[in-house]
């Protein structure tokens, strides 16, 4: 939604669903969506087609008679091998060798992927998610910890259920939403809401610090949307050390990496307990999101996908 938001300003677009998809009921209440009909000849003809992830979108015959000045495919899956068939499919099946055009959600997709192409930002509206005027005003005696995600089990790691537990016995304050699939014990210092219950910027607007990591056996985030969203909201990361958001956080200027429960806990005990530290990554992050979506850079991905190569 905010790649249309952005681009819709600057050109012409349309939003197209496969044939058979249900488009989602809230992208479809703010973004014009069709979906794709062959036999009614209704599907995207010219211009530039953007496929938007290497999932198994479908294609089909009616690709005979598209005529596309250009397709920008957006690898943003840790499947390597299903993308690396995605790309195949698209040169050597459909024969669109000669106008495609990669782009990865992140540079480890890109090295993991070994083709040649840019690295596309996933926009958000920084002034959405500016810090709150006592973001760096913050009681050690109310600290509040917390993350978001859709509510499934590999978008949590394995530890993070006995992590929360400690971190409230500690006294440290826990909300999850998007965790009710964790059947988290109760305790007075753990708060679960169901995923999307809250606006993402209200919800990071409680936190003080954000925490993110995932079951890397299952899934390797590509990116971390939520990763540059709790930066721009000016909240310190605390994040495990694979996957794509780990290209965001930069240890000791706007969070920390970590491998495991123990570092996690020194690391949110050193924000709770060190103001100067916690006000500098806080600080750090929002610097971070300010520079990563600027106006300048915006503008460069919108010139990238509606007019050409820069």
């Amino acid at each position: 939604m905010e790649l249309y938001n952005i681009l819709h300003k600057k050109t012409s677009v349309q939003v197209w669903a496969p044939p058979g998809a249900v488009p989602n009921a809230e992208i479809a209440s703010k973004v014009p969506v069709r979906r794709i009909y062959p036999r009614l000849f209704r599907f995207p003809k010219n211009g530039t087609v953007v496929l938007a992830g290497s999932g198994p979108w479908w294609i089909g015959k009616w690709i005979k008679f598209w005529k596309p000045k250009r397709v920008i495919l957006i690898c943003q899956l840790p499947n390597i091998r299903q993308t690396l068939k995605r790309i195949n499919e698209l040169e050597k099946v459909y024969g669109l060798e000669r106008y495609l055009e990669i782009v990865y959600a992140a540079r480890w997709i890109r090295d993991a992927v070994g083709r040649p192409g840019r690295v596309l930002i996933s926009p958000i509206d920084i002034e959405r998610f500016r810090p709150c005027a006592a973001s760096l005003q913050r009681n050690k005696d109310d600290f509040t910890v917390g993350r978001m995600s859709r509510d499934i089990y590999y978008k949590h790691h394995p530890d993070d259920k006995k992590l929360y537990s400690l971190l409230a016995e500690l006294g440290i304050k826990v909300r999850i939403m998007g965790g009710e699939c964790l059947g988290l014990e109760k305790h007075p210092n753990i708060e679960v809401i169901r995923e999307g219950e809250e606006a993402p910027e209200e919800f990071l607007k409680s936190l003080d610090v954000f925490f993110y990591r995932t079951d890397t056996r299952f899934w390797v985030e590509p990116h971390g949307r939520v990763v540059t969203e709790a930066l721009a909201s000016g909240l310190p990361v605390v994040c495990g050390n694979q996957g794509g958001f780990t290209e965001w956080v930069v240890p000791d200027q706007n969070g920390y990496i970590t491998s495991g429960n123990p570092e996690v806990v020194d690391a949110i005990k050193k924000l709770r307990t060190e103001s100067s530290a916690y006000k500098r990554l806080a600080k750090g992050a929002r610097t971070t999101a300010e520079d990563a979506f600027s106006i300048a850079r915006i503008d460069e991905m919108v010139w990238y996908l509606a007019r050409g190569k820069v």
